[in-house]
């Protein structure tokens, strides 16, 4: 089915750099340390907004061939991209050490 080509339609230019913007927030807090220890805890949340910003990038280089605010799409791109590097980054850094952790801890657990 084809939307009617009237005046309404709208870039995704605005919405794209607000949910990236989202992301690129939760992203960075969740990605800078907090102390000396490494929080295990916060890789599942990374791995999942690496995967969020994969998809924004992938809606961004869509809606940069159609739309004409390329600005506001050049920047929900930048900050996508950047997102994407700060979590895989993370997580590429401590998955190993996290790992071997939970592997520790289920050795000194008694079995039943």
């Amino acid at each position: 089915m084809r939307r009617p080509s009237g005046g309404g339609e709208k870039t995704p230019g605005a919405g794209l750099l607000a949910l990236a913007t989202l992301v690129a927030a939760a992203t960075f807090s969740l990605a800078l340390p907090t102390g000396p220890a490494i929080d295990c805890d916060r890789l599942p949340a990374l791995g999942v907004l690496a995967a969020l910003a994969a998809v924004l990038l992938a809606l961004c280089f869509r809606g940069l061939a159609t739309a004409g605010k390329r600005s506001l799409l050049g920047a929900s791109l930048l900050l996508a991209a950047a997102s994407l590097f700060a979590g895989t980054a993370f997580l590429v850094r401590y998955r190993a050490v996290c790992g071997q952790l939970q592997e520790q801890l289920r050795q000194q657990q008694p079995h039943h």
